[in-house]
């Protein structure tokens, strides 16, 4: 997709900018005042907040609406015609499976013609050095409980043995 000189500016470069914006290129943008609309997953909302305060801290005509919520349901937004510049889904699966050669409601506009995959997550599992149900490894996870587990003071909850695994 070739961009044309006049859409530098436009919406449609700052959403093929996201992840340059993201380790600190800064882009000089037109005299005129810039609103980006952007929806993204409630999981991204720090570092969106982080992306808003660098973008308008070094473009004082650039004005970044965040708008946090579910995935799914942003891109049914998307669909049913709310404006939106950038979307930033949890998955890129929600825009496959939603988006993709569908068109926004009411127009000929596609939904979604292409994406960039700009960040990605890991599960990470913690556990103390001695833990009573004797979790080393993430398989341990799937094996049944064999130990009840009483809970400490801090806890706000009990938790029985059917509700840990």
């Amino acid at each position: 997709m070739e961009l044309k000189r006049k859409e530098l500016a436009g919406p449609r470069f700052w959403l093929a900018s996201l992840g340059a914006l993201s380790i600190g290129v800064v882009f000089v943008t037109s005299a005129r005042a810039v609103v980006v609309e952007i929806f993204h997953a409630d999981s991204l909302a720090g570092p969106m907040r982080e992306l808003k305060k660098a973008v308008e801290g070094k473009n004082m005509d650039v004005t970044i609406n965040l708008a946090a919520g579910v995935s799914k349901q942003l891109a049914e937004r998307i669909l049913n015609g709310d404006a939106c510049d950038v979307f930033a889904p949890s998955s890129p699966a929600v825009v496959d499976e939603d988006l993709m050669i569908r068109t926004v409601a009411g127009s000929d506009r596609d939904a979604a013609s292409w994406y960039v995959v700009f960040a990605g997550n890991e599960i990470v599992i913690v556990t103390a050095r001695g833990t009573p149900l004797g979790i080393r490894h993430a398989s341990d996870l799937a094996k049944p409980c064999r130990t009840q587990i009483e809970p400490r003071k801090t806890d706000q909850v009990m938790r029985t043995k059917e509700q840990v695994l």
